[in-house]
């Protein structure tokens, strides 16, 4: 299914203000360049996401959703032995793909 025109502008938001964030900071960063960048008007930005407040907390709250998910299954997935230093040792070696 394609995505939709108002999910395509979203997304150029987000990565427009996440670039933005990451090089000017939150206050070195304005709404206006943003909109610039993703190639949408400043309306547009304000009509997704109220204030630049909200859309720093979008970016943050994505970020860690997508950073604490893969942990939070591997913690569910383990297998209690009844050794909890060597439970926490495990959960902490890397696999065979990370290494």
């Amino acid at each position: 299914m394609d995505e939709s025109r108002s999910a395509r502008k979203r997304r150029a938001i987000l990565e427009a203000a996440t670039e933005a964030f990451l090089r000017n900071g939150f206050r070195g960063t304005s709404m206006d360049e943003i909109a610039a960048t993703a190639g949408v008007s400043k309306q547009t930005v304000y009509k997704q996401f109220t204030d630049k407040q909200r859309l720093f907390q979008e970016i943050v709250t994505t970020t860690v959703d997508a950073a604490s998910d893969p942990v939070q299954a591997e913690v569910r997935s383990l297998q209690e032995s009844g050794d909890l230093e060597a439970d926490l040792r495990d959960l902490g070696a890397p696999t065979a793909h990370e290494v």
